[in-house]
């Protein structure tokens, strides 16, 4: 006992602050010794192979950044949002939230699959239940063993794992994480901007993070304490960084031939699955996570933790020469980056459902006559997001309950965004498009 006593105290006593380069932070610093070993826990380090953006990088080349980098980048911002705040009052958080909260920002992603959302869809229909990220996430946490135990050994589990859940009784600690103002957007559109050169994303960042402030209001009937925005000093830094959220979907996240390959992967995998489950390809040919699937079964947690973008990617050249077909075209296009063109099927057409629907009978049956399956060979598509959900864009959808909305918080008076007239609510972007094979674009492009 009194040896071991020895060895955790010269632990202690050996742990030294770290810093960390960052192209968008500069200079990370690692202060805890908890964050360190979370860090280097293997579960955490699989985040170097999974791309922040997916395949965005066939579009924009510097887009190779990790959700490894991204993680370390929503845990300095948390740590700058906590500074900020306890300036204001310094009785917001207890000292287990200041050891929680940047580990929660740390290890929000970590259940990220394969080209992260991408792979959640594709896992979504095989799986009923346990597809989304925050549900590996919470696995992750609570069952794998190496970072279970430093979560439990420092006494932060349940609240970091409340934080993920969305259940923690203090709203204005989980809106640190999962918020309209949380450090995981304002890193991610920060980080994004500058990796694939575009510039909606250049945020105001040092500006945002002093104008968020721990306001009291009325949620759900109770009053809770949430974070708010203070809107004499903020209202345009927050209004900049929507409108960049807008412009970053619009050029970046839905952009066509980023969102076509996204599509042409997920066939892909799907059409994996599905020959892994009649057999078709041998053992060496799939992956265990695949092999669950086929059998309608979630995956292990250890099968999970080993399968990442890399690993998709090496594979793509096996199954290029594997005989099965789609599977082998689908793969040996994405390694050419034979990307299914995009046409952007015109307002005449989508206003009008019978041209839409001749339209798509004619591309289907022109597929067909070229001896392709239109099931993998047309892909109709529609790419929507509204940069500032508010409460009404909730309500006329039945959804009330899921609502974010944003606190603003003017001398004594809380009200909500949504609450004000703006320009923000009318940000939206929506596009009709069909994907099909390159050397058939322009016969096709003529249906529509």
């Amino acid at each position: 006992m009194q040896a071991a006593a020895l060895t955790e105290q010269k632990k202690v006593e050996e742990f030294r602050s770290r810093i960390i380069r960052d192209p968008l932070h500069d200079l990370i610093r690692i202060d805890n010794r908890e964050i360190l070993e979370v860090m280097h826990a293997p579960a955490f380090q699989r985040l170097r192979q999974i791309r922040q953006l997916g395949l965005a990088f066939l579009v924009y080349p510097g887009a190779e950044h990790s959700r490894f980098i991204h993680a370390l980048g929503a845990y300095h911002l948390s740590i700058c949002m906590i500074e900020a705040l306890r300036k204001q009052n310094n009785t917001l958080f207890t000292e287990a939230e200041l050891l929680a909260i940047p580990l929660a920002a740390l290890c929000h992603d970590i259940g990220h699959g394969p080209f992260s959302h991408l792979f959640e869809r594709v896992t979504k229909e095989f799986v009923d239940d346990g597809a989304s990220h925050e549900s590996w996430t919470v696995r992750i946490l609570e069952e794998q063993p190496e970072i279970s135990k430093i979560l439990e050994a420092a006494g932060v589990k349940q609240i970091i794992t409340e934080i993920i859940k969305h259940t923690y009784e203090k709203l204005h600690v989980q809106d640190i994480i999962s918020s309209q103002l949380d450090v995981d957007r304002f890193d991610y559109l920060c980080r994004d901007s500058l990796m694939t050169g575009v510039k909606y994303g250049d945020l105001d960042l040092s500006w945002l993070l002093r104008t968020v402030k721990v306001a009291e209001t009325s949620v759900g009937g109770q009053n809770r304490s949430v974070l708010a925005l203070d809107a004499r000093r903020g209202m345009s830094a927050v209004e900049a960084y929507i409108l960049g959220r807008h412009h970053m979907y619009k050029h970046v996240y839905y952009h066509k031939t980023i969102r076509s390959a996204e599509t042409m992967l997920k066939k892909l995998l799907t059409e994996v699955v599905k020959a892994t489950r009649d057999g078709k390809l041998k053992d060496s040919l799939t992956h265990p996570v695949f092999s669950s699937l086929a059998k309608a079964q979630v995956p292990s947690l250890d099968d999970y933790l080993t399968i990442n973008d890399f690993v998709i990617l090496n594979m793509l050249e096996q199954w290029a020469q594997c005989g099965v077909e789609p599977v082998a075209d689908l793969a040996r296009r994405l390694r050419k980056r034979d990307i299914f063109a995009a046409i952007v099927v015109p307002e005449k057409i989508t206003s009008d459902i019978q041209k839409g629907h001749d339209a798509i009978e004619k591309t289907k049956k022109f597929l067909k006559e070229k001896q392709l399956d239109p099931d993998i060979y047309y892909i109709y598509d529609t790419p929507q997001d509204t940069a500032y959900k508010d409460l009404y864009h909730y309500q006329r959808r039945g959804k009330e309950d899921e609502a974010q909305d944003l606190y603003c918080v003017d001398g004594d008076k809380v009200f909500t965004l949504s609450s004000r007239k703006t320009f923000l609510s009318e940000l939206e972007y929506i596009e009709h498009r069909v994907y099909v094979p390159k050397e058939f674009e322009n016969e096709i492009r003529g249906f529509w």
